[in-house]
């Protein structure tokens, strides 16, 4: 496995995958418009990245860097290379480019009552077996709650990952989303 990331834009020959996968890979109240991300990827320290294994597309990344922080907004890997260690080096990659912050990223809840229950249990073995703990903040915003993972060092500053989502989704559509990061 011989991963590489590249950064996309509008014209880019990938931009079409990306967008299939997003729209597969992640539930409509978590994804926000490919136009919007790739807009934002413009902006210092956002980038949409398309992953490659000897050229061939895996998937894409979403990374925010902010101040100490990196956040992973997306990751996913094509439903042709799943479960055949792109994910975790995927995340290896990452953290081999962006080393020198603190890695965070969220999940769903772990909660017995939700439809797809077996599914978070697996998707959080998959980040614990790949370094990440638990931070013990929470993200929630008008839809959902979700945990902050964090690779390393457990104590990620929730004001700092505040500011990292105010930066990254901006004034109004912060407000909007109603997001705030808290210990429970």
């Amino acid at each position: 496995m011989r991963l590489t990331m590249k950064s996309l834009t509008g014209n880019s020959p990938d931009l079409q995958q990306v967008s299939n996968l997003l729209y597969e890979t992640f539930p409509k109240i978590e994804r926000l418009p490919l136009d919007l991300l790739l807009y934002r990827s413009n902006f210092e320290g956002i980038d949409l990245l398309a992953i490659y294994d000897e050229g061939i597309f895996i998937g894409f990344t979403y990374v925010v860097t902010y101040k100490k922080l990196m956040y992973v907004q997306y990751l996913a890997v094509d439903s042709r290379f799943r479960s055949k260690g792109y994910g975790g080096a995927i995340l290896s990659r990452i953290k081999e480019e962006y080393g020198d912050y603190q890695i965070v990223l969220n999940i769903e809840v772990v909660d017995a009552n939700t439809g797809n229950y077996g599914q978070r249990v697996t998707r959080k073995k998959f980040y614990v077996r790949n370094g990440y703990a638990s931070s013990g903040l929470f993200f929630r915003d008008r839809f959902d709650v979700y945990e902050v993972m964090v690779h390393g060092d457990k104590e990620v500053d929730p004001a700092e990952l505040t500011d990292l989502m105010r930066t990254f989704y901006g004034t109004s559509l912060f407000m909007y989303l109603e997001i705030q990061i808290s210990r429970s």
